[in-house]
This record gives structure tokens, C-alpha cells and sequence, in this order.
């Protein structure tokens, strides 16, 4: 045992008459290299010793002293380092002469080399004299006799001690894996059939044609018309989806790769194992692929407990089941599979005897029959927190139990109140709309229209269904509600998509934005020839025209009427995002009827439409103006940005950007790293919550297949202008 105390209290070692011969021997040699990247020429002082060191061996200790040369050449003659080894325990320390303190670093990471600029030492000579060297070979056990045997043994040490402390970590993770059973005999057969989604028919290609192809699943020739190289068919025999591939055209041929899972029981519980899958097609062997399946997560249910492992480096040791955090909603582990569902095919075998024991209190195996490809372990975890959600799958809802899986559909729709045991209770809906929600095999979208018909006349089945189809809440249609019913709402929509051939939920857009329009025009939106007129797309365009011609302050008086805290907001715009350069310079309003004069000059629906003061209200997003120095007060181009400085959208006269926007954008890119440095932790807030209602929104518009209505991008997609209007912020690019 070392004692500190007893160490320090052992005579110190001074440098010998030996070493400092040695030292004052060791004469420097001046030598010049050029620099190989700068041509510089630069003169180094070479000695021949880089350290000096002396040992002695007494109790069991062997104590090294390490001396520094600069302090030698000095006359000093005491080591800077004192270093005590219990050779037959394994253990070191280290005492610092120069701070007077113990430490438990290594010698390489010991301070020993610094000889200051420009002295250069060879490093590969220490002095230490042979009786020395051979103690240290003998002691350690080491082929080599200097300070480079005495840091690879304290590396040996360090192994030991670091592979002692990862086993204490990773001896529980190695008995759980011990549970884990082996693979299923057919697995890999049902893998290359089920589980793989990309599917191929190979034919070889000749003038006169072919009419017989290999098919990928089938495992067997099948009957083929007309096929042409990448085009999408049917396998006549097994009915799978594939696509047509010429043998002389394909090369190596590599699958997405799937999500799959195996759910297995083990002792005490059961398992979720994680796989991904996919085929390898090699030239001439196309009736042949390789199969590939790497297990990358697995997830233990046993006790009412959950343990979750990855596949990954650990501590930079080497692939093996590492710990990682359970999924579960709201609660995404680190590892970056679990951050999100992946849904896949499940191996349905095992199914049914889990069913009877370990899953017969959950949803999970009826949902693994009505549910073409889910994540077992994302379910699992869902159930756990809505309990509700079992009673959905076991009452014959499979397509409401997969929205309610879906996060951005289903789950708001659904009252999860945990105490209600009846499922009516839970989902808002009485008996009858329950059979009626399970005849038409239902989703969240048609649980919302029926929790809205309690109290009203009773929404037709067909209506129902088509809402869901189209994917429409009646909340996306609460600015109609109040005046048509369901059934003549879809009449309406269905005669429009007739006349113009444009999406429904583009339409509806259209319609909102018509009505809003007409109420701040002062028309009476309750009267049907107003609220129902025929030619939708035609009342729209009228109203932008009339909106423009009110007196300002008319028009603004009713905005700040409407939405009361945009005038503070816009007077606080100036001082964070105003920005001047030497060509163009960014220009906040003032108050509303800026906004307006803005875009009446422009002739674009920045001051006719209120969706941009309601963003401003909510501080969503704000509206500046970009202008030519010199021309402050000319309404050159209106920018729409995010609170970080994220443009959404930046245009001039009748919604179009010209040439002359592409010599304006390093500026706004300059503009943006200005500003960035202005913003707060509440801006930052904001912006995220901006950014998320921005992608929400491009979500919906493609979705709706949204297209623009008027000027140069007509008849385009709204969603893809939208996006090629985006300018992120520096802050955003840089990250």
C-alpha cells in the first residue's frame, strides 16, 4: 500500500554527477528547414537528450524521477516529476515538484517536453543509464526500458480499470440480451416475401418482345404484356405491386431499406426486436438475391418494466447492445431511430401465442391484423399512456386507431380522459354514432363530424366519408357552418371542383379568404347569393379589386379593430430589423396604414387579406419592406419574415419578383447576420413556434394540392412557390 505521507518523506533524487556530465555533453546543434507550405526558412536548436531519467526500487516501489533538461542546463538538479509504482498492484501516483501537489495523470500527460520556442529535440532519446533501464524492463515487465515503458504501462493500468467500470455497466445489458431467443426458422424466407416493399419483375428484353418475366416474390416465372424497363406493374400471380426490370439495362440492384419486427417471448415477458431488411440483386444472379436483416433495436417488456437497447458504438469500443431510452410519446430516446415511428411489417407466427398470455391486455395483436405496417414499440407505448386506445382497436376501428397513432390526425380528436371505461364516454359520441363510425370504418376526421353533430340534424353516411376522404374538419370549415350543413357544403364544393377542376381544399381556401374579404367590405355575408355565389373564383377576384380602393385610415381603424395589438407590435419593428446598406436598405412600417399603402401600390393582397395581420397579432410573422437607397419612401418589394429573420416571401408589383431581386439578395443575406445578433430568448420562442406553423402549413397545402390562382405563377402549386420563396435565416444556414 502507498501512503502518501511515506513517499514524500523518502530522500528526493537528486540529478547525478552522471547525468549532469551527460547534460553539459549534450551540446546543441543549429539546423535550418524550409517550411513546405510557406517557403519560409526557420533555424531550430536540435539537442540529443529530450528528457533524463532516474530510478530506484525499494518496499515493492519503484520510484522514476524524471528531470526536465532546460533546468539541468541551469544547475538545478531536482527531478520535475516524482513517480511511485506498486508494480505488483497495478497502481501509480505522481508527484508535481514544480506545484507541490499529487496528480493522477499519466506520464504523456505529463508537462515534460516544454522546452520553449524554437528548441527542437529529437523524440526519440532519453537519457537514462543502463542499470536503470534494465530495472524498469524488469519491474514492468517490458521489452523497453524508458519513459515509453512506463506510459504503455499505465495505458495497461487505465484498460484494466476502464474495462472493470464498463463491466459494471454492461454485464446487465449482456444477461438481458442472454434473454433474447434465436431467430425463427422461416424468418429469412418471410423477410424476402412480407417484409421488403420494393419488388421487381426481370425479363430479358428482345425485338420480337417477351411474354414471361421473373418475379422477385413469386420466386417463379409469370406471365408479362408489354414491359418496359423501370415502369410500375402487377405480378399477375401473387398480386404485389413491382416494377419491370430489364436484365440487360440492371446492374447491381440494392432495395430501400425496411423497418421489420419480430416480437418474441423470453423469460418473464417478451421482446420487440427491430430489423431492418433489404435484397441485393447482382448481374446474373437476379433469381438469386442476397437477403440482407440487421438487427437494430431491441425493446424488453418484462415486470411492467421497459428496457430499450441499441445496436451502436460504445464508448468508442466496438459495436454491441448498448442502454438507451424507451420510446414513448413525448419522450424521444437519444438514439436516432427512436425519434421517430418506423413503421414495418411484423412477423405475424408469434402473434397469436402472445395474444393468449403476454399481450392479451393489449390492443396490439388485433392491431397487427388490421393495420397493414406499424411500429409495435411506438404502439405499445402510446397504449400505455391512452388506455383508450386498446379499447379503439378491440371495438372494430382499425382506421381511427391508426390515426390516433398519427399524432398530426387523430389524437386531439379523441377525449382521453382515462376514468371513462365506455368508449362512447371517451370518444364524445353516442351508441349509435358509434356503430354508425364503425359501419363506414371511420377515421379521426369522421369521429370530429360526428362529435359535431350531437344537438343537429344527422350528417348522411356518404358525406361522412367523403369529408374523411378529402381530409376536412369541420373546424377548416367553422367560417361556413353556421349558415350550410355538411351535406350542402359538399354539394357546393363538388359543383366548384366541377367549374374550375382545382383541389377541394384549395377551393376552400379560395372561399374563406372571398368571405373574409366581403364581411370587412361591409357586405352582408348571411345572404346565400353572397356566401354561395356561383362563380367562386370570379366574387374573389372582385373583392380584391373593391378591397383596394377604401380610404386608408377606414381600412385601418378596422384592422387594429379586429386585431388590437398589431399597432404595438409594428412599432417595435424598426429598432430590431431596420437595416441600411450601401444599394438596398430593409424598411420596417410605422403603423397599419403603411402596410396598406404598400400593397395597394404593389397590387398584391399583403393589405387586402387579414391572414397577414392575424400572423402580425401573434407574432408569427411580420411584414417589412425592402427598398432602394435614396428611395426609402417607394414601395419597391414587401417582405414577409419569421422572427429570426427567415423570409417567407419577398415580392413586388402583382405577386412577381423581377431580375432585379437576384442583385438584392447578398444584401438581405447581410442583412439577416445583422440582425441575428439583435434578437432575443423571447424572439428565439417565437421563431420556433413560427417555423412549426410554417411547416404545418406547407403540409396542408400539399396535402390540398393548393395551386395559386392569379399572375405569373397560376395554375402552379402554392406549397412549391412558397418553398422557393423561402430565405432562411444565417442563423439556420450556418447550423
Amino acid at each position: 500500500m502507498m501512503r502518501k505521507a511515506d513517499l514524500l518523506a523518502r530522500k528526493l533524487p537528486l540529478a547525478s554527477k552522471e547525468m549532469m556530465a551527460a547534460v553539459k555533453a549534450d551540446v546543441p546543434v543549429e539546423k535550418t528547414e524550409t517550411i513546405w507550405y510557406s517557403g519560409e526558412k526557420r533555424k531550430y536548436i536540435i539537442y540529443k537528450h529530450k528528457l533524463y531519467m532516474r530510478c530506484r526500487d525499494a518496499d515493492g516501489i519503484l520510484e522514476v524521477g524524471l528531470y526536465l533538461p532546460a533546468v539541468l542546463r541551469s544547475g538545478g538538479r531536482q527531478p520535475a516529476f516524482r513517480i511511485f509504482i506498486d508494480y505488483k498492484a497495478g497502481k501509480y501516483l505522481t508527484y508535481d515538484m514544480q506545484c507541490q501537489k499529487w496528480r493522477e495523470a499519466m506520464l504523456g500527460n505529463l508537462d515534460v517536453h516544454a522546452y520553449g520556442w524554437p528548441v527542437y529535440t529529437k523524440e526519440t532519446d532519453t537519457w537514462i543509464t543502463a542499470r536503470d533501464a534494465e530495472l524498469i524492463k524488469k519491474r514492468l515487465k517490458s521489452e523497453m526500458g524508458d519513459d515509453e515503458a512506463i506510459h504503455r504501462w499505465q495505458m495497461k493500468i487505465l484498460e484494466k480499470q476502464n474495462e472493470a467500470r464498463h463491466r459494471r455497466k454492461t454485464d446487465p445489458w449482456d444477461a438481458d440480451m442472454a434473454l433474447i431467443g434465436k431467430l425463427p426458422v422461416d424468418w429469412e424466407r418471410w423477410v424476402h416475401r412480407n417484409a421488403i416493399t420494393e419488388n421487381y419483375i426481370f425479363y430479358d428484353y428482345t425485338r420480337k418482345g417477351t411474354d414471361a418475366g421473373f418475379c422477385s416474390v413469386c420466386g417463379r416465372f409469370v406471365p408479362i404484356k408489354a414491359p418496359k424497363h423501370n415502369a410500375k406493374t402487377v405480378c399477375q400471380r401473387c398480386g404485389r405491386a413491382a416494377v419491370f426490370k430489364a436484365t440487360g439495362k440492371s446492374g447491381r440492384i440494392e432495395t430501400s431499406h425496411d423497418p421489420a419486427y419480430l416480437i418474441q417471448r423470453c423469460k418473464g415477458g417478451f421482446a420487440v426486436r427491430m430489423f431492418m431488411v433489404w435484397r441485393i440483386y447482382r448481374p446474373g444472379a437476379y433469381q438469386t438475391p442476397e437477403i440482407y436483416h440487421h438487427e437494430t433495436r431491441r425493446t424488453l417488456y418484462i415486470g411492467g418494466k421497459v428496457k430499450a437497447y441499441a445496436y451502436e458504438d460504445y464508448a468508442n469500443r466496438g459495436l454491441r447492445w448498448c442502454a438507451c431510452s424507451e420510446l414513448g410519446y413525448g419522450v424521444p430516446a437519444p438514439w436516432y431511430q427512436a425519434t421517430m415511428r418506423w413503421n414495418g411489417a411484423i412477423y405475424p407466427s408469434t402473434v397469436p401465442t402472445l395474444a393468449k398470455n403476454e399481450l392479451k391486455r393489449s390492443g396490439l395483436p388485433m392491431a397487427i391484423k388490421t393495420i397493414d405496417r406499424m411500429d409495435p414499440e411506438y404502439y405499445l407505448a402510446v397504449e400505455k399512456q391512452y388506455p383508450v386506445l386498446e379499447r379503439i382497436v378491440k371495438s372494430g376501428l382499425p382506421r381511427l386507431a391508426k390515426d390516433f397513432l398519427d399524432t398530426s390526425q387523430g389524437r386531439g380528436s379523441v377525449c382521453t380522459d382515462l376514468k371513462d371505461g365506455e368508449l362512447t364516454k371517451s370518444l364524445k359520441i353516442s351508441g349509435e354514432q358509434l356503430r354508425r363510425l364503425r359501419a363506414c370504418d371511420g377515421g379521426a376526421i369522421s369521429l370530429l363530424w360526428l362529435q359535431y353533430e350531437k344537438g343537429k340534424r344527422p350528417i348522411p353516411n356518404d358525406t361522412l366519408l367523403w369529408m374523411q376522404d378529402e381530409k376536412i374538419e369541420p373546424s377548416r370549415l367553422s367560417f361556413i357552418l353556421d349558415r350550410m350543413s355538411p351535406l350542402q357544403i359538399q354539394n357546393y364544393l363538388t359543383a366548384q371542383v366541377n367549374m374550375t377542376g382545382e383541389s377541394v381544399g384549395q377551393i376552400i381556401t379560395t372561399w374563406d379568404d372571398y368571405l373574409s374579404m366581403a364581411s370587412r367590405a361591409g357586405i352582408d355575408t348571411t345572404d346565400a347569393i353572397v356566401y354561395r355565389c356561383k362563380d367562386l373564383n370570379k366574387r374573389h377576384a372582385q373583392m380584391v379589386r373593391k378591397l383596394k380602393n377604401p380610404d386608408l385610415r377606414i381600412r385601418a381603424a378596422k384592422i387594429s379593430k379586429k386585431y388590437p395589438h398589431v399597432d404595438a407590435v409594428i412599432a417595435g419593428l424598426a429598432k430590431k430589423y431596420q437595416y441600411a446598406g450601401k444599394k438596398f436598405c430593409v424598411v420596417a412600417p410605422a403603423r397599419i396604414e403603411d402596410i396598406l399603402y404598400d400593397g395597394d401600390v404593389l397590387n398584391h393582397c399583403s393589405g387586402s387579406s387579414n391572414r397577414y395581420f392575424d400572423r402580425i397579432e401573434r407574432r408569427e410573422s411580420y411584414i417589412l419592406f425592402l427598398r432602394k437607397v435614396g428611395q426609402e419612401n417607394t414601395p419597391w418589394y414587401t417582405l414577409e419574415i419569421e422572427p429570426d429573420g427567415t423570409i417567407r416571401q419577398k415580392r413586388t408589383k402583382y405577386d412577381r419578383q423581377d431580375k432585379a431581386l437576384k442583385e438584392a439578395e447578398p444584401f438581405l443575406k447581410e442583412w439577416q447576420a445583422k440582425i441575428v445578433k439583435r434578437l432575443t430568448i423571447e424572439d428565439w420562442k417565437l421563431q420556433a413556434a413560427s417555423k412549426m406553423l410554417r411547416e404545418e402549413n406547407f403540409a396542408q397545402l400539399a396535402r390540398d394540392k393548393t395551386k395559386v390562382n392569379f399572375g405569373e405563377h397560376a395554375g402552379e402549386l402554392l406549397m412549391d412557390v412558397l418553398k422557393a420563396d423561402l430565405l432562411e435565416s444565417v442563423a439556420v444556414t450556418s447550423a
